[in-house]
């Protein structure tokens, strides 16, 4: 019998073969004839075949290399004259596959389908609701692009969460996230005290606006080549190097630089919704996470202390880097033409049409212009029900970590209290800061959705008192 089998097992390896060598027969045909798409193709596949078998690489990758993607890209075209092509959106590709990758891993480790938590089924719900927006919106160029910064985020926290990663790799993935913006805010610092704006040609980026008005205050974009989306990203960032500072380890002295290195470069965008948002993020943290309250009040309070004078300074001196009376002027015009153009059209303008998105060639004649608020983006690209679908998605996310926090405490898992914290200061922060500037980068979505991500997915262990 099992002579039969093998006798019959073997003609398969040959029909393999020969399926195979007709299938590279035919792409080497085609590669001849167009090799630029057969070799991005070919990329992706690669790229796709190596994040289902290795996600939590794969994982570490994005969220630390994705930062410096519009680097890298300004580099390779000034510097090897080589473009990118389709393979710029080698960021959405990974995502997905993680995402294909996180529901395979969840189906066979609950051996079928289950239904997800309620905190999941509200982010799933979110995503459904933008991708129903996409297919109602006119067609336009930018319909994609703003689609994945809506839903891309989200998607990235339920991949983490349905994954499983262990303690470790839960770890490594926050400590590449402080690592990204750590690298970010002292190439800001540099940036500020050194080249200024030849920083950004020098990795081959344009030169840009950024001066404030006509004085002569530069404000850092770093690598991401935009003051306002590096304020965002700092201020992020910030309250996650905050919290690993609190920990009593060897990252401890590596936290406490990586601080440094987030608030000094987030000081230097001087966007002060970022100030506002990084600020209150961090005491967050400092509060949930010290736990001896003469230190927790004295760090509090210097804190307060120092934000109040540079505020009382800039304002008792009438310097324009942190008044700008003719910019916060122009912000609340804005702001309540927002408002009127939501009132005039509830259910949106389509996705695609707000801020970046409104000067990009082929938008048409829906495009709205810049928002004044992240929450207003939301609510002219996708309406009321975009708006209100955007703001239950954060608070569900948020409310899950403020329960997570106590289980962590209880459990004794420092580490993991620490994750935690971390995440609700980085949630705070740009739930904030979207308050006061309407900012839609993908830097920032991920960092926004990963850290919880990461928080939520943090296995309690208790231990021993």
């Amino acid at each position: 019998m099992t002579t039969e089998l093998l006798s019959q097992k073997r003609p398969e390896k040959p029909m393999a073969y020969a399926v195979g060598l007709a299938l590279l027969a035919g792409i080497l045909m085609l590669a001849l004839h167009d090799p630029i798409p057969v070799l991005g193709a070919l990329m992706i596949t690669c790229g796709v075949i190596a994040v289902m078998q290795f996600p939590i690489i794969a994982l570490l990758a994005l969220l630390f290399i994705e930062p410096f993607h519009d680097a890298i890209v300004f580099a390779l075209l000034a510097h090897a004259h080589i473009g990118v092509g389709s393979l710029y959106y080698w960021k959405d590709v990974v995502i997905l596959a993680l995402f294909v990758r996180a529901i395979v891993r969840r189906y066979n480790l609950d051996r079928g389908i289950t239904f997800p938590p309620s905190g999941d089924v509200v982010l799933i719900g979110y995503v459904l609701i933008f991708v129903v927006l996409a297919i109602a919106s006119p067609p336009r160029t930018t319909l994609v692009s703003a689609l994945s910064i809506h839903v891309e985020g989200p998607l990235l926290l339920l991949s983490i969460v349905w994954l499983r990663p262990s303690r470790k790799e839960l770890q490594a993935a926050a400590i590449a996230i402080v690592a990204a913006a750590s690298v970010m805010g002292a190439a800001a610092i540099i940036e500020h005290f050194g080249p200024k704006d030849s920083f950004q040609t020098w990795y081959g980026a344009p030169r840009g606006h950024l001066y404030i008005g006509a004085t002569n205050t530069y404000r850092s974009a770093s690598f991401l080549n935009d003051t306002l989306i590096l304020g965002f990203y700092l201020a992020a960032g910030a309250p996650l190097a905050a919290a690993f500072s609190s920990l009593r380890s060897r990252l401890r002295p590596w936290a406490v630089v990586a601080l440094v290195a987030c608030a000094g470069g987030l000081f230097f965008t001087y966007t002060r919704s970022g100030y506002i948002g990084g600020g209150v993020g961090v005491l967050l943290v400092l509060l949930l996470t010290v736990k001896n309250p003469g230190i927790r009040l004295s760090l509090v309070g210097i804190i307060v202390v120092l934000a109040g004078a540079a505020t009382y300074f800039y304002i008792h001196a009438g310097s324009e880097t942190l008044v700008r009376s003719s910019s916060n002027a122009s912000h609340t015009s804005a702001l309540r033409r927002d408002l009127s153009l939501l009132y005039a059209r509830p259910e949106g303008y389509g996705l695609g049409t707000t801020d970046r998105f409104a000067s990009r060639p082929g938008v048409g004649r829906g495009a709205v212009g810049a928002t004044e608020s992240t929450y207003m983006a939301k609510a002219l690209e996708g309406g009321v029900l975009g708006l209100v679908a955007y703001v239950l998605a954060l608070f569900v996310t948020v409310m899950r970590l403020v329960r997570k926090y106590p289980a962590a405490v209880r459990a004794r898992d420092r580490t993991g209290a620490a994750i935690v914290a971390g995440a609700i200061g980085t949630m705070t922060a740009l739930i904030l800061a979207g308050i006061f500037l309407g900012i839609q980068a993908l830097v920032v979505e991920i960092i926004l959705w990963a850290t919880p991500g990461v928080a939520l997915a943090w296995p309690l262990e208790p231990k021993a008192a």
